[in-house]
């Protein structure tokens, strides 16, 4: 869905009015079955006001789920070489951002939706966002079809990109695969620390199973600062995101896996980091 304004809709290449979203996700809706939208926020022409509207407009669909995303600009895409040229200017900086986010939580809170983790919100008792969740934690992903990866324990794989190779090679009984690789021996515990950072609380006590070192000890001074910029709350030993804490996950997953990898491995040198920027990694050295 993104937007349900039929302006904005249109503005983003999507000619459906709202009336014709609305109808057909109550057509579906109806039939009792998971109906999960994305909407983005912090796109231009789009008020807050406008937003939290939209939310009300999906609830009152019969959605079972709803992800809610900030408007990610590529730098190689038209919109990021528009603005770059100064063809369109961008209206919003990171404070409107997170008052919408922050009004945007709000509302569906109050709306007995349940936050499944920073950016997804479930309006039925069996809505569980069961592949993201899983996912994001590290969980063994078995993947069918071409151009698709996963993992296995401590392999990950890519299956092959070519269509009409893929199928032929399965067909025959062959394994599609074109490239696999090992993840490193804190591969698991990684992921634990970056999914519980997604699900926007920290239970240290599950990562006894992957290290036996003290986490919440080492990792201490950074939570101490995230509590003193109100971006996370403790209680009984345990962590929870503020609604500003869960604005800015995703650069709190990359400090909290930084500081982690540091822990781990040191500092990483001068040749690292240049492979780091150079290769594009999403999530640090891991």
């Amino acid at each position: 869905v993104q937007a349900f304004d039929t302006h904005l809709r249109r503005s983003l290449g999507r000619l459906n009015a709202k009336e014709e979203v609305t109808a057909k996700l109550e057509e579906v809706a109806a039939k009792d079955v998971k109906v999960i939208i994305d909407l983005i926020y912090g796109l231009n022409g789009q008020t807050k006001a406008m937003l939290l509207n939209d939310i009300r407009t999906a609830l009152a669909c019969g959605v079972s789920g709803m992800d809610l995303y900030k408007l990610q600009i590529m730098p190689k895409s038209p919109l990021g070489q528009a603005i770059a040229k100064g063809n369109i200017k961008y209206e919003y900086n990171n404070r409107m951002l997170a008052e919408m986010f922050v009004a945007a939580d709000a509302l569906l809170a109050e709306q007995g939706a349940k936050a499944l983790s920073c950016c997804h919100w479930a309006m039925r008792e069996d809505e569980r966002s069961g592949y993201n969740t899983l996912v994001k934690s590290g969980a063994n992903i078995i993947t069918c079809g071409a151009a698709c990866g996963g993992h296995m324990g401590m392999y990950n794989y890519m299956k092959t990109m070519d269509r009409s190779d893929y199928v032929k090679k399965a067909t025959s009984g062959q394994y599609a695969v074109m490239g696999m690789g090992k993840h490193n021996e804190n591969y698991l515990l990684l992921e634990k620390l970056s999914g519980q950072c997604d699900s926007g609380r920290f239970d240290f006590a599950l990562l006894k199973q992957y290290s036996d070192a003290d986490w919440e000890s080492l990792l201490a001074p950074l939570l101490e600062q995230w509590e003193l910029l109100d971006l996370l709350y403790a209680v009984d030993g345990k962590y929870y995101f503020t609604a500003k804490g869960k604005y800015y996950y995703r650069q709190m997953d990359r400090v909290l896996l930084t500081a982690a990898e540091c822990a781990l491995y040191g500092k990483p040198g001068l040749m690292e980091q240049a492979g780091q920027k150079m290769m594009g990694i999403m999530k640090n050295m891991k």
